[in-house]
């Protein structure tokens, strides 16, 4: 009887539940095309053909260490997500649009939005390099894809916080999964970064959020969306 249960679970975990070898974040091509321009008209921020011809040229100048940077350290970040929750992407590959006149970036099961301005000024005055900030706003996003294809919208945190904003809802299974990773890997730069980025710079929901994971402490944030994956 124990061999044939034993047998049951092998089975389970072989057809139900894949490892973690299975599970891949999806391939990015980053790209900047006719919506990323659309997008730098709709934000109305026109810029001199020179201008955007200069921060093109900057595009095309960093972007390869960009991602070749997040090309390193992805795996190793997801690897934290797939351990823990067994879930992978519905999708292999994905187009990151990319936009030049702003800095905000958007990620939903629909649309990978990046905006890269500030990697186009100068002076650098972050106290993480280039690289690893390019990497900690696409993982962000991408995070937001993951939550949107494998957690369910309601859940027993959630409902307790039900009449915050939507954007702070958005953001609270989000951030404890981030939490979560730079902790896991002992990443103390980037989880300092994350705690000075959303308690100072970003919007008022994202700070709330943040001060949500931290309150409840991002491990019972964690249990929340362990039986609530689909």
């Amino acid at each position: 009887m124990k061999k044939f249960i034993l047998s049951i679970i092998v089975l389970l975990n072989i057809f139900i539940f894949p490892s973690e070898s299975q599970l891949n974040y999806p391939k990015l091509a980053f790209k900047y095309d006719w919506r990323g321009k659309m997008m730098d008209a709709a934000i109305n921020l026109y810029y001199q053909n020179d201008t955007i011809a200069k921060l093109k040229n900057k595009l095309d100048n960093q972007l390869p260490n960009l991602i070749a940077a997040w090309q390193s350290q992805a795996p190793v970040l997801f690897q934290e997500i797939f351990s823990n929750f067994k879930r992978g992407f519905k999708q292999n590959s994905r187009t990151a649009i990319i936009n030049l006149s702003h800095f905000w970036s958007y990620g939903s099961h629909k649309f990978l939005i990046l905006g890269l301005r500030s990697f186009l000024e100068e002076p650098w005055d972050r106290p993480i390099s280039p690289e690893d900030n390019f990497v900690w706003i696409v993982f962000h996003e991408l995070i937001h894809v993951w939550v949107d294809e494998n957690v369910k919208s309601n859940s027993p945190l959630l409902e307790k916080y039900a009449n915050e904003h939507n954007e702070v809802k958005e953001h609270i299974h989000l951030m404890a999964i981030q939490k979560m990773v730079y902790q896991n890997l002992n990443r103390l730069d980037l989880l300092n970064y994350t705690d000075e980025s959303y308690n100072h710079f970003a919007p008022q929901q994202y700070k709330r959020a943040w001060e949500i994971v931290n309150i409840e402490g991002y491990e019972t944030v964690i249990n929340d969306i362990m039986p609530n994956l689909t």
